[in-house]
């Protein structure tokens, strides 16, 4: 029984062609978010907890959200792929369960660190992704992603104000061909967020049309 200020996460499968990819769905409403995990190659696996916590924001903000593992990563079947085609047709994969189970078109996406790319190329192939959310993008983009002035969508670029990676006049540079993205810097806080995730956690109802819930 859920109670009142609960999160009900479900486990499920999320059907990739010939693949089965593991998950994680909150229910809600949508627009939905569905969250892009760090890249296999560096390390990302859906228990992120920074792609935990905006699942959870959306949720508590009366969202569905979705976050997966990419394949050949935990229980999700398949090679684990280092080049971002698969990538995003396994983003393209999560996506259309998200769609299914919601019965809403648009979505949302969120990339956390190197999945900010897979999460920008794949929003270059899909226009129903309303907006962007990337969260501390590594500065060093894998072969293939676009530019982020390329994806014409709202597109918050938030950093962590503590981060030692974090050039603000290099990012300041990459966005300014990128007008409709704005730069989010959050104060005190460092690249994985142990101080300040609230405040993290605060940007992401408002991308989906939403104030946050008690």
């Amino acid at each position: 029984m859920v109670t009142r200020g609960q999160l009900l996460e479900r486990p499920v499968i999320v059907p990739a062609g010939s693949l089965c990819l593991d998950g994680i769905y909150l229910r809600g409403a949508g627009p939905a978010l569905l969250v892009a995990s760090p890249l296999p190659g560096r390390g990302g696996c859906m228990a992120n907890p920074i792609g935990c916590e905006l699942a959870y924001a959306a949720a508590r903000a009366g969202a569905a959200s979705l976050r997966l593992d990419y394949r050949g990563v935990g229980a999700s079947e398949g090679e684990r792929a280092e080049d971002l085609a698969p990538l995003v047709e396994d983003l393209a994969a999560g996506a259309t369960f998200l769609r299914e189970t919601v019965g809403e078109e648009r979505l949302v996406l969120a990339g956390v660190h190197s999945g900010a790319w897979s999460a920008l190329a794949f929003a270059a192939a899909d226009a129903a992704v309303e907006a962007l959310f990337l969260v501390c993008p590594d500065p060093e983009a894998p072969a293939g992603a676009p530019a982020p002035g390329a994806v014409r969508r709202p597109t918050v670029w938030v950093e962590a104000e503590e981060d030692p990676g974090f050039a603000r006049g290099e990012v300041e540079a990459l966005l300014a061909d990128a007008p409709h993205a704005r730069l989010h810097v959050v104060a005190g806080a460092g690249r994985h967020f142990r101080a300040g995730l609230s405040r993290l956690a605060a940007l992401v109802p408002p991308l989906l049309g939403r104030g946050a819930r008690e």
